[in-house]
C-alpha cells in the first residue's frame, strides 16, 4: 500500500521558494550517498560510502509497496539537498533512516518537514511504532526528535555509527 499522504505532505514543499520532495529512484543513489557521506565525515563518523550505497540500494529496490521507501529533497536546479527513508523492522515497526539535510539548507524548517513526511508515510503504511538511530554528535537532530516526542530506547545496531536510539508510537499526535 503506497502512502496516501504523499500529496498532502508534498504540499509542505510546494511553495516556489521551497525545495521539492519526490520519491527517490535508483539514479539518485550516488548523489544521496555523496550527501550523506559528506555530512557523516564532517561529524567524524565512520560509515563507508559503499555501506551507504548498499543501504540505499536495498531500500529503493524494495519500493514503497513493501512499507519502505526513500525520498529526496531537491533544490530548484534538481540537486539533492536532503534525504529521508523508511525501513521495515517488523509488521508494526518502521525505522526512520537516512534523514540528512545539506548544511547550507538548515535553519529553514526543512528537517522538520522531512521528519513530518516520514512520519505521515509510516502512518499511511500502517505502522504503529517508529524507531530511529542517531549520534550524540547530531545535536540539532536530537533536539528535533525530542521536541517531536521521541523517547530514548535501548536498541543497538552493531553495524551502525549511531550511539543513541529513539522511538515514538505512530498513534501519538
Amino acid at each position: 500500500m503506497a502512502p496516501t499522504s504523499f500529496g498532502r505532505m508534498n504540499a509542505l514543499f510546494s511553495s516556489p521558494d521551497l525545495p521539492a520532495l519526490r520519491v527517490a529512484i535508483a539514479a539518485d543513489i550516488d548523489a544521496m550517498a555523496a550527501l550523506i557521506h559528506s555530512i557523516l565525515q564532517s561529524l567524524e563518523l565512520s560509515p563507508t560510502r559503499e555501506r551507504i550505497v548498499a543501504d540505499l540500494t536495498a531500500i529503493i529496490a524494495t519500493g514503497q509497496t513493501t512499507g519502505e521507501g526513500a525520498w529526496v529533497l531537491t533544490d530548484i536546479a534538481g540537486r539533492i539537498i536532503g534525504t529521508v527513508a523508511l525501513r521495515r523492522v517488523d509488521k508494526h515497526t518502521v525505522e526512520l533512516q537516512k534523514m540528512y539535510l545539506d548544511p547550507r539548507w538548515r535553519g529553514r524548517g526543512l528537517g522538520r518537514r522531512l521528519l513530518d513526511h516520514g512520519w505521515a508515510a509510516a502512518h499511511d503504511f500502517g505502522y504503529q511504532r517508529m524507531v530511529l538511530d542517531t549520534s550524540e554528535r547530531m545535536t540539532t537532530a536530537l533536539a528535533m526528535y525530542r521536541a517531536r516526542g521521541f523517547t530514548p530506547i535501548d536498541r543497538r545496531d552493531p553495524w551502525s555509527h549511531c550511539d543513541l536510539a529513539f522511538e515514538r508510537k505512530l498513534n501519538d499526535s
